[in-house]
């Protein structure tokens, strides 16, 4: 949608950047759509449009928190509460009067975490109203191991079977990065000392098989 269209003057027009993609109309509607919100967001009027409404609201009309309080993340750490004003409907930005009109564009007064937390399609707990869970989960994971033991030990055992698996990945695939520890060693496994002949030993058995031909390869550590 051209940026005239959406409330803009010629010049604010002028300042959107243009996205470039000619052949990707999905893009060209991304971006676009990217740079009308990154004008709205730099405008004064939505400066002021925020401050009004987190003033009169006061909290997050989701986990009740404040603006100002202090929060702690998942990860254990402390941060500051901020209120924003949500747009739960993605038809409120086709333009910008509707965009800045609370009641119109059904707007809701959230903080930062929360309002991200919509876009990830994540809400926050109604049991302990700390952590956020997804969609169609009924509460967190805290809450859920809680009431049942028996689903955080199977939790726990498959997400260690599962670092395992990527950590074996990680070695096998940087094993196949690493050069074969043979000089002689060729493309698609050829042994330079004896053309036509397929190597047998991989970068690790090469040294340790005795091959008559190995020689070792210059700036391979020696294992």
């Amino acid at each position: 949608m051209p940026a005239e269209k959406c409330g803009f003057n010629e010049k604010e027009a002028e300042n959107m950047t243009d996205d470039g993609h000619v052949s990707n109309p999905q893009a060209r509607r991304t971006a676009t759509n990217r740079s009308v919100l990154s004008a709205i967001w730099a405008s004064d009027e939505w400066k002021a449009f925020v401050k009004y409404h987190t003033e009169r609201v006061g909290k997050c009309e989701n986990c009740q928190k404040r603006e100002g309080d202090i929060a702690i993340n998942k990860d254990g750490e402390e941060y500051v509460v901020h209120l924003t004003v949500d747009h739960p409907f993605r038809w409120a930005y086709k333009s910008k009067e509707l965009y800045l009109d609370f009641e119109l564009s059904m707007c809701r007064v959230v903080c930062r975490t929360c309002n991200s937390a919509f876009e990830r399609h994540a809400d926050i707990c109604p049991e302990c109203l700390k952590s956020y869970k997804e969609d169609k989960q009924p509460v967190c994971n805290e809450c859920l191991f809680k009431r049942y033991p028996k689903a955080k030990e199977l939790y726990e055992r498959g997400q260690k079977d599962q670092e395992s698996r990527q950590a074996a990945r990680t070695r096998k695939n940087k094993r196949k990065k690493d050069p074969h520890s043979c000089e002689r060693r060729g493309q698609e496994q050829k042994c330079k000392y004896r053309p036509g002949m397929i190597c047998p030993h991989n970068t690790l058995n090469a040294p340790k098989n005795k091959c008559g031909h190995f020689k070792w390869r210059k700036g391979v550590v020696k294992k």
